[in-house]
């Protein structure tokens, strides 16, 4: 399988996703922060999402692929997506919590 194509297009279907409910929806951040932690930290932090902070976005789910499917065995494929949750969710965490005190990301 591969691995990489398979991040991408979970990937793509979260930009949808967020970008509907950030500008075309609901116009909340929210989704874009859980699915896309590091860009929208990013943002937070810069106080904008510049190009370099989308191109993050677009290849975060590929690279997460990549990695699941760089390592052959079922066992360390586990602890390799543990690790990614782990820290995916980590991160959505404290964006959310950073972006808390900047109302430019809550409606």
């Amino acid at each position: 399988m591969n691995w990489w194509l398979g991040g991408a297009g979970v990937g793509l279907g979260a930009l949808v996703f967020a970008g509907w409910l950030a500008v075309w929806g609901h116009g909340t951040y929210l989704p874009a922060m859980l699915l896309f932690p590091y860009s929208m930290g990013g943002a937070v932090a810069l106080g904008g999402i510049g190009p370099a902070l989308l191109v993050l976005a677009v290849v975060q789910y590929p690279v997460y692929g990549a990695l699941v499917g760089a390592v052959s065995e079922p066992s360390g494929r586990r602890a390799i997506l543990r690790m990614l949750i782990s820290l995916h969710l980590l991160a959505a965490v404290a964006t959310v919590v950073f972006a808390a005190t900047d109302p430019n990301f809550w409606p």
